[in-house]
């Protein structure tokens, strides 16, 4: 038979890790919350506290996206113009 042994300082880890969570660089979190809702603080990157049966972090991406646009067309001359549109957005 297998036992499991846990040490205190197992036991305080586990109970740490359900504490706590961490939003990486280039998102941002909100926490909701069974009892209120969402909050409207926002939760930038780094360690945050949380209680945990209650409140669940809620994390976004935010990091600078990039769409292409391609479009042909005509000048007055006819002939043919190729565009090439680069955006870069970013979610707020």
């Amino acid at each position: 038979m297998v036992y499991l042994v846990l040490t205190d300082a197992d036991i305080q880890v586990k109970f740490i890790s359900y504490r706590i969570f961490l939003v990486e660089p280039g998102h941002i979190a909100i926490k909701f919350s069974k009892l209120s809702g969402l909050s409207n603080k926002n939760y930038k990157e780094g360690w945050h506290l949380r209680i945990p049966y209650f409140e669940r972090p809620i994390i976004y991406n935010v990091q600078t996206k990039l769409k292409s646009i391609k479009a042909s067309t005509a000048n007055k001359d006819m002939q043919n113009v190729i565009l090439n549109l680069r955006v870069l957005y970013r979610p707020r």
